[in-house]
């Protein structure tokens, strides 16, 4: 340790060690730290920079920082003052006040109350009991002795209302301000006003009495009255009751034979009902027997005009075969004799003069035979008969009757069939 180097060395190092210790020392000297019941105002340039109760700030170098205390301030006052009656009164009470808490107020008060020391508190206390003074000897001047003894509020709000502009500029807040006791300064005039509340409280006393006196008696003949009202009520009461029972047992009996004859009347009216519908719903059976049997009726007479309906179409039917054979049978008959007279034709064609000579005469007589004629006489008109009949100009007569007496018998023979 003994090298002049390290001796060097350590003396450096020493000497930067208090530096830092004096450095450190005077930056923590520079918090100020307020306690809870004291305002901490930093003040730079003359003018407020930051205020608050128990605040910890840093002072700069530029800075000034103040404390006061921040309890409230109760300040008594009392003063004496004659009435709108010129009567003397003595008006005392107290205000209490603290530090006006907004914008720039506690810079203010430290600034116009002397830092808020004993002198300066001193000095504002007194002052603002002085102001409480004159502005309670200008309220009590305007107003009556029984205003003022009744209406402090009147005097309290008219103090706070003429100080408050007035000392917000001081930084001072008016908390409240109260009127504790008025008292009348001549002892003749309170006597005097106390003998009027002694009178009035005597004659408040004498007419409790005599009304009190008065309710008793009032209660009295009430309670009588009551009592024979309820005697009265008593005797009317049995009076109506008995009334009502003779009444009640009359409407009884009255009700009995009305019902009675009700009863009996129902009966008979019943009687009646029963025997009406008795006769209704015969009437009812009866008629509907009568529309059963009717329509029994037209049910039978539409089946008996079905049945001829459908018998006469059965017959129509049948007519109608039997027509359709008839005609068939004729048709096959008409077929026939046409096939007959082309065989017959083809026959006469092929005979010769005798031939046919003889088979008109049979024709002939086939055709008169069915004829309905007893005799037939052959004469003969013709200018050669004989000779004719002779020469087979007979022949040719009879071929030419032939066909006509072939009509006749067709004719006879269809009408025969018709009928």
């Amino acid at each position: 340790f003994g090298h002049p180097d390290v001796i060097k060395a350590m003396g450096i190092a020493i000497t930067g060690l208090l530096i830092a210790l004096t450095a450190f020392h005077s930056w923590r000297s520079r918090w100020v730290t307020g306690k809870a019941n004291e305002w901490i105002l930093v003040v730079r340039n003359g003018r407020m920079v930051k205020a608050g109760v128990g605040l910890t700030v840093f002072r700069g170098l530029y800075d000034t920082v103040v404390s006061f205390p921040s309890v409230i301030q109760k300040v008594s006052f009392a003063a004496e003052q004659v009435s709108k009656e010129v009567q003397g009164l003595h008006v005392s009470g107290f205000c209490i006040w603290s530090i006006h808490r907004t914008d720039d107020g506690p810079f203010k008060a430290y600034r116009y109350l002397d830092g808020l020391s004993s002198s300066g508190l001193e000095k504002a206390n007194d002052n603002l009991a002085r102001m409480c003074e004159s502005i309670i000897r200008s309220a009590v001047a305007s107003m009556t002795i029984d205003e003022v003894i009744r209406n402090r509020e009147a005097m309290r709000d008219k103090v706070k209302a003429d100080m408050g502009s007035i000392v917000q500029g001081w930084g001072v807040w008016l908390e409240t301000v109260e009127v504790t006791e008025v008292t009348v300064c001549s002892k003749g005039l309170f006597d005097d006003m106390q003998v009027e509340f002694r009178q009035r409280s005597r004659q408040a006393a004498e007419l409790t009495k005599l009304g009190t006196k008065e309710k008793i008696e009032q209660a009295t003949v009430q309670s009588n009255m009551q009592v024979s009202k309820m005697k009265v009520d008593a005797d009317n009461a049995t009076a109506i009751y008995k009334a009502n029972k003779r009444m009640e047992q009359s409407m009884n009996e009255a009700e009995n034979e009305r019902k009675l004859a009700c009863v009996q009347a129902d009966h008979k009216t019943q009687a009646s009902i029963y025997q009406s519908q008795k006769l209704l719903e015969e009437r009812k059976a009866d008629e509907e027997n009568e529309r059963e049997m009717h329509q029994l009726q037209l049910a039978a007479a539409e089946r008996h005009a079905k049945l001829q309906a459908a018998q006469a179409e059965a017959e129509d039917e049948l007519a109608l075969a039997r027509q359709q054979r008839q005609l068939a049978r004729e048709a096959e008959a008409t077929e026939q004799e046409l096939l007959l007279l082309r065989k017959r034709l083809a026959e006469e064609t092929a005979m010769g003069p005798a031939s046919l000579t003889r088979l008109a005469l049979d024709t002939a007589r086939e055709v008169y035979a069915g004829l309905p004629l007893d005799s037939m006489r052959v004469v003969n008109v013709n200018a050669g008969g004989g000779a004719a009949g002779a020469g087979g100009d007979g022949g040719a007569g009879l071929n030419s009757l032939l066909p006509g007496l072939m009509g006749i018998q067709a004719a006879m023979a269809g009408g025969a069939n018709v009928h």
